[in-house]
C-alpha cells in the first residue's frame, strides 16, 4: 500500500497546488515562506544573494567582448598620452610601437553579479511525482518536476527577473606591436616609454565597467528530489517533507533575455560619453553570452540548493501537509495521536502507520467529519438514517395445529439509531490491503450534535438516542384460507455491533472508490427481544412465535443477508460521501 499511498496523497494535492482558487495554491504558499535565520524575512519574495561569480567568459563572445574593451581602453590611453606628452621631454612622440590587446596571462573577461534579487520564483506549478522509492527510514523518496514562471495573472508574469548590479572586467595590456603578426592575447611589454602617465597603469591595467542589468528567464524547468518520512515517537509522531535537492530538469534549458531598457553603465574612466555605448553593448553581448547564461543557470539552482532555503521549502510543505491532514481528518491534540494496538501488516512502514493512526483518530473524534456518526448521516444512497429492508420473509410457520401459515413476512423495515456508533481506536486495525474496525452501536449517551456534509454542505445533526431499532410491518398468510393477519413488530437491540472490513483505491480523492469487504452483524438470537402488536387474540400466540429461536434466528439472517446484498450500494455511499468531504475540507 506505501507506493500508491503516498502518490494517491500527492495526486489529490496536485490539482490543488495547481489551481489558482485553491488555498494550497503554491505561488501563494511560497510567497509566504519564512528565511530560516530571519522570521521577519521572506524567502523568495524575492530571493537575496549577496554576489554571484559568473566567471570567463569564453569562445567567440568573450573574445570579441575582451578584444574590443582592450581597444577602447588602448584609444582612451593614446588620448591621455596626447594629452600628456608636452610635459613629458622625454616621451616618445608616439606609441606605434605598441598596441592595446589582452592579456595573455589572463585573456578572457569575467562578469559578475552583486546584490543579486530574483523576482517570480513562488510562481511555479508541479507536473507527476515520478521514481517513487522506499527509503531506509521507513519513508519513502521521489521526483517532482517543477515548471517556473507557470502563470500569468495579478503580479504573475511567464517569466523570473534576476537583477543585479553587475561587474564586466578584462585585464588589458600595452604589447609590443607585432605590426603585421594577428597574435591575440599578448604579453605586456617591458619597456616604459611613458613614465609617469596619469590615470593609465603601464604597461597592464584591469579595467572595469559596472553598471545595473536585468536578466529575463523563460522556460525553467526543475526537478525537485523530496523525501516524505515520520519523525517523533508514539504519540508525538508527524510527517515530514524534505527538499533533498533541486536541478535542472533533463533535456532542458531556460531562455535568457537581457532587458536593455534597464541596463545601464556607470561612468568611468574608461566609460566616457564617447565610449558609454560601446560599452553598454559590451555588457550586453555579455550577459547574452553561452558561459553568463550557463553560470546564470547553475548560480540559480545552486541557490536554491542552499541549505537554509531547502531547509524554507521543506517546512512550507511540512506545514501544508500538516494542514491538509488536518483540514480533512481533523486536528490531533498535542499527545493524543492512537499509538497501541497497531498491527502492521508485513510490507508497510511508519508512513502507513501514521496515516492509518491519524484515520483512527478522526474516527473516535466527534469533531472529525469521519466521526461514524456523521459518516452516517452523510451517505444518502443509500440512506443510514434511518436504513430500510423492503422486506424479511420468515418462511411458513405453524404454531401448534391451530395457526399453520404458508408465509411470513416484515415489510417496510427501517432500522433506526444507527448514526449512534462509535469506533473506539482500540476496535481499528490495519489489514493487508485496507482497515478493519468494529461499529459499536447505541454507545454514545447524550444526543451531541455533530456536523456531516450534505451535496458539499456542512451540516449539523443530533445523534440520536440509543438503542438500536428495528421496526416493520407483518404479515402472516394462513395456509388453507388464504386469510391475512397483520400487525407491527419493534425490536430494540441495546449494544450490537458489526465488523466492518474497508480497502480504497483509486488515483486520488477525487477519484476515491471504496470497498466494503466485511460487513458482519454480531448478534446473537438470545441477545434481543420482539415485541408484537396484532390487535387480535392472536397477539400472545404471535408474539411467542416472533421469540422463538427458531424466528429470531431468521430475523437475524435475513437483516445479515440484506447488509450483504447491499455492501455495494453502501460502499457506492460511502465513496459518495467521502469524496465530498474531502473536496469540501480541502477547499474550506
Amino acid at each position: 500500500m506505501g507506493l500508491s499511498l503516498v502518490t494517491f496523497v500527492y495526486n489529490t494535492m496536485k490539482p490543488r497546488l495547481n489551481n489558482q482558487k485553491s488555498k494550497y495554491w503554491l505561488p501563494t504558499i511560497l510567497s509566504e515562506v519564512k528565511h530560516p535565520q530571519d522570521p521577519q524575512k521572506k524567502a523568495l519574495v524575492p530571493l537575496e544573494v549577496p554576489e554571484w561569480e559568473l566567471g570567463e567568459l569564453s569562445g567567440e563572445t568573450g573574445n570579441g567582448v575582451g578584444n574590443t574593451i582592450a581597444s577602447v581602453w588602448w584609444f582612451l590611453l593614446l588620448s591621455a598620452f596626447d594629452k600628456q606628452k608636452k610635459n613629458h621631454n622625454d616621451w616618445p612622440k608616439n606609441l606605434d610601437d605598441f598596441t592595446g590587446r589582452r592579456d595573455a596571462g589572463a585573456p578572457q573577461p569575467k562578469l559578475k553579479l552583486s546584490k543579486v534579487k530574483v523576482h517570480g520564483l513562488p510562481n511555479i506549478a508541479v507536473g507527476e511525482l515520478t521514481d517513487l522509492v522506499s527509503t531506509g527510514n521507513g519513508g519513502y523518496k521521489g521526483a517532482i518536476p517543477i515548471i517556473v514562471a507557470a502563470y500569468e495573472t495579478g503580479p504573475w508574469q511567464k517569466k523570473i527577473e534576476i537583477e543585479g548590479e553587475y561587474t564586466l572586467t578584462q585585464s588589458v595590456v600595452a604589447a609590443d606591436d607585432p605590426k603585421n603578426d594577428k597574435r591575440d592575447p599578448l604579453p605586456p611589454t617591458e619597456k616604459d616609454p611613458v613614465p609617469g602617465l596619469q590615470n593609465y597603469q603601464w604597461p597592464k591595467e584591469l579595467v572595469e565597467g559596472t553598471g545595473k542589468a536585468v536578466i529575463l528567464v523563460t522556460g525553467l524547468q526543475l526537478r525537485a528530489e523530496v523525501e516524505i518520512f515520520v519523525t517523533g515517537k508514539k504519540t508525538e509522531r508527524k510527517p515530514r517533507v524534505n527538499v533533498v535537492s533541486v536541478s535542472l530538469a533533463p533535456q532542458t534549458g531556460p531562455t535568457f533575455d537581457l532587458d536593455e531598457k534597464r541596463l545601464t553603465i556607470n561612468k568611468g574612466k574608461t566609460i566616457t560619453e564617447k565610449t558609454m555605448q560601446s560599452w553598454k553593448k559590451l555588457a550586453a553581448n555579455a550577459f547574452r553570452s553561452q558561459d553568463a547564461r550557463k553560470e546564470l543557470t547553475s548560480k540559480l539552482v545552486q541557490n536554491l540548493n542552499a541549505a537554509d532555503i531547502k531547509t524554507s521549502f521543506s517546512d512550507a510543505a511540512t506545514e501544508q501537509l500538516g494542514k491538509a491532514l488536518d483540514g480533512v481528518l481533523g486536528a490531533v491534540a498535542e499527545g493524543q495521536l492512537p499509538s497501541k494496538d497497531t498491527y502492521v501488516p508485513p510490507g508497510e512502514g511508519p508512513v502507513e502507520r501514521y496515516l492509518f493512526d491519524r484515520i483512527r483518530a478522526s474516527l473516535a473524534d466527534p469533531k472529525s467529519p469521519f466521526y461514524p456518526p456523521a459518516v452516517t448521516f452523510s451517505v444518502k444512497d443509500p440512506a443510514l438514517d434511518p436504513a430500510k429492508i423492503k422486506q424479511i420473509d420468515l418462511g411458513p410457520q405453524k404454531i401448534d395445529d391451530e395457526l399453520d401459515f404458508s408465509s411470513v413476512v416484515v415489510n417496510a423495515v427501517t432500522i433506526s439509531a444507527i448514526p449512534n456508533v462509535e469506533i473506539p481506536s482500540a476496535d481499528a486495525k490495519m489489514v493487508t490491503g485496507g482497515i478493519e474496525a468494529t461499529l459499536r452501536f447505541g454507545t454514545i449517551a447524550d444526543e451531541r450534535e455533530v456536523t456531516y456534509y450534505e451535496n458539499g454542505e456542512p451540516k449539523t445533526k443530533k445523534v440520536p438516542k440509543a438503542p438500536l431499532t428495528l421496526k416493520g410491518d407483518i404479515v402472516l398468510t394462513f395456509r388453507n384460507s388464504g386469510d391475512k393477519m397483520t400487525g407491527k413488530i419493534t425490536i430494540k437491540v441495546p449494544k450490537p455491533s458489526v465488523l466492518c472490513g474497508l480497502s480504497a483505491g483509486g488515483p486520488d480523492a477525487d477519484q476515491l472508490v471504496i470497498t466494503v469487504n466485511k460487513l458482519d452483524l454480531v448478534l446473537k438470537a438470545d441477545e434481543y427481544d420482539v415485541i408484537v402488536e396484532m390487535g387480535d387474540l392472536f397477539q400472545e400466540a404471535i408474539k411467542k412465535l416472533f421469540n422463538s429461536t427458531d424466528v429470531k434466528e431468521k430475523i437475524l439472517t435475513g437483516v445479515k443477508d440484506q447488509m450483504q446484498k447491499s455492501k455495494g450500494k453502501v460502499a457506492n455511499g460511502l465513496s459518495q460521501a467521502a469524496r465530498s468531504v474531502i473536496g469540501q475540507r480541502l477547499t474550506q
